[in-house]
């Protein structure tokens, strides 16, 4: 569901990848799945001083798109992510894509799949 989501969101929205990653790793990996072109953003391990669960990757988001945390709805899989994203006072929905719902339930929305994610009506 990963390509389906970003091409019906391309041109229509900002979307940014925020990740813990490593600047190499994430190009080569984007590359390689045929995702290189779909993101506004990419902010990786660094070009931050303080990773996730830390504020400032989305912040650094926030402001290198020039938006508000209010105008956002962050993706995530993972606690720590959760945890950042809403430090960073932004709406978060959480995959279990590859965790369990009692590991996300920090997060202000949990859906099952990128198919539910797809169903919704963000806006």
């Amino acid at each position: 569901g990963v390509f389906e989501l970003l091409t019906n969101l391309k041109g229509s929205i900002k979307i940014a990848l925020v990740t813990g990653g490593a600047q190499h790793r994430i190009e080569y990996i984007l590359r390689e799945a045929g995702l290189h072109g779909y993101f506004d953003l990419v902010v990786t391990a660094n070009d931050v001083t303080k990773g996730k669960p830390d504020k400032e990757p989305y912040e650094k988001a926030l402001k290198y798109l020039g938006l508000d945390a209010k105008e956002c709805v962050v993706i995530e899989n993972a606690p720590m992510g959760i945890k950042s994203a809403k430090a960073a006072n932004i709406f978060c929905i959480a995959l279990e894509s590859t965790l369990c719902k009692d590991k996300l339930l920090d997060a202000d929305l949990i859906l099952s799949n990128f198919k539910e994610l797809l169903k919704l009506e963000i806006g």
